[in-house]
Order: structure tokens, then sequence, then C-alpha cells
């Protein structure tokens, strides 16, 4: 029977991880701050020119949140399996693969299924 790999995450990917979430998280709160902001002292409501003056920091830290939570995420993923025929051989038994049932033919609906219509 073939069971589940289970290996732990690091507990370093795992802060990472957390770390680049609240990153994000605080861009994006200072990009919606900055945003309502504008449309409070009522800037260009009618067009969107303000709304893409997003300033240089609020876009560097959301792309270095990006990048730590990509890490974070790297860092907490279990090693590889191999995916080749006899890597899971080793693990299953033989009679588990032989206890499938075979393809079932059909052949013999083709008549009913492409005769003329009348």
């Amino acid at each position: 029977m073939l069971l589940p790999y289970r290996e732990q995450p690091s507990t370093r990917g795992r802060l990472t991880t957390i770390a680049g979430i609240v990153l994000f998280l605080h861009a994006a709160y200072s990009a919606y701050e900055v945003l309502s902001q504008g449309k409070s002292i009522d800037l260009s409501t009618s067009t969107t020119a303000y709304e893409s003056n997003v300033p240089l920091d609020i876009k560097f830290e959301t792309l270095v949140a990006f990048v730590v939570l990509v890490v974070g995420c790297a860092m907490t993923t279990p090693k590889l399996r191999q995916m080749t025929w006899t890597a899971r051989m080793r693990e299953t038994d033989i009679d588990l693969v032989d206890a499938r049932p075979s393809f079932a033919t059909v052949y013999h609906r083709g008549a009913k299924l492409f005769a003329a219509r009348d």
C-alpha cells in the first residue's frame, strides 16, 4: 500500500512564510490607506489617475513580501520523491497492482451507435 510521505516543514520555513504573509498584508493595508486618503480629499475621483500613483516604497514592500513569501513556501515543501515505476513498485505490493480491473471492451456497441437512423 502506498503511504503518504510525511515530513515536518522546517521552523525557519514556517517563520519565513509567516513573515512574508505579514509583510504582504502590511503592503496591502498601506496601499489601501493611500488610496482611501486620496479619495477622502477628492483627488481625481472621476478618473483613476490617482489610483495608479501608489508610492514607490509600497510597491517595493509588496515585491519584497512576495519574494519572502515564495522563499518561505519553498522552504516548507517536503523533499521530492522519485516518479519512476521502479520506485513505485518498491513501495507497492504486487497484489494491489494486479487487483485493478482491466479495460472493458466496448467494440460491440458500434453497431448500435453508428447504425442508420430510421
